[in-house]
């Protein structure tokens, strides 16, 4: 137990100063950061880059800061701003009631987790196209945004592995599944492999694939699913992109060390 924890101290600290090491390149660079921080206009993605291309969207928890005509601003866990690029298909849910929001329900100042594309512009802050916002966090289990992959049946339900590799989920048949813009409810079976969904979870067992038992499930129709339009892909050592694609890092790393530690384990 001892070196667990002491292995745990190795690797935050070794975290942190790789943190402190991608945020110097933006505390010298020579650009000022724009004093009109939310733009209001569909952000110039021909000079771009790719944070990480292997993952389709990556997520992290922040708060608010400003609001424009179709961007929110957002300030990460890790301190670092990132304009987030909102459209008609960015699904805003409600993290405690699990209904669909709207752009018009959010507020400066509130604590979100953002889903967002891993392409983004070289701006400061960066801008990237947002897939989801999930409100009203708390202090309960968060709604996860995933891509379902393999499927196996089970006698009283499904599990499925995420498209990213790191979670096999369990549906029992006790658990509530819905579609968004669906009305009635549905059961494991709906589910289907390539399908998007958010899903409730709580305690992560610590094997990778981490496995957990899905609370509640809310599909998201294909015809709904975003960001929508081409976002070419390009160099991927910008500054920028180093810290958010490490800050997404860490954070599930964190994530990991949390779960591993309310599993009693």
């Amino acid at each position: 137990m001892k070196n667990t924890k002491k292995t745990r101290r190795i690797l935050a600290t070794v975290l942190a100063v790789f943190v402190l090491a991608a945020m110097l390149p933006a505390a010298f660079a020579g650009e000022a950061r724009n004093p009109a921080r939310v733009p209001t206009q569909t952000p110039d993605f021909d000079q771009s880059f790719a944070a990480d291309t292997d993952r389709e969207m990556w997520n992290l928890p922040g708060t608010i800061v400003e609001i424009g005509e179709n961007t929110i601003l957002i300030k990460t866990i890790l301190g670092e701003e990132m304009i987030l690029n909102i459209s008609d298909t960015t699904i805003f849910v409600d993290n405690k009631t699990r209904e669909i929001k709207g752009f018009s329900d959010v507020k400066a100042g509130e604590s979100v987790i953002a889903y967002y594309s891993p392409v983004m512009t070289r701006s400061l802050p960066p801008m990237t196209n947002c897939f989801a916002i999930i409100m009203n966090t708390g202090d309960l289990s968060t709604a996860n945004l995933v891509r379902v992959a393999e499927i196996t049946v089970l006698d009283d339900g499904i599990k499925f592995l995420t498209a990213d590799g790191d979670y096999i989920i369990t549906v029992s048949k006790d658990t509530p599944v819905a579609e968004i813009g669906s009305a009635g409810a549905l059961s494991p079976a709906d589910i289907r492999e390539g399908d998007l969904l958010f899903a409730w979870f709580g305690i992560v067992a610590t094997s990778y694939p981490g496995q957990t038992w899905a609370d509640a499930v809310l599909i998201v129709p294909a015809d709904s699913e975003g960001p929508t339009g081409d976002i070419p892909a390009a160099d991927e050592s910008a500054p920028d992109s180093l810290f958010i694609k490490f800050a997404t890092v860490m954070c599930r790393f964190m994530e990991a060390v949390g779960g591993s530690e309310g599993s009693g384990k």
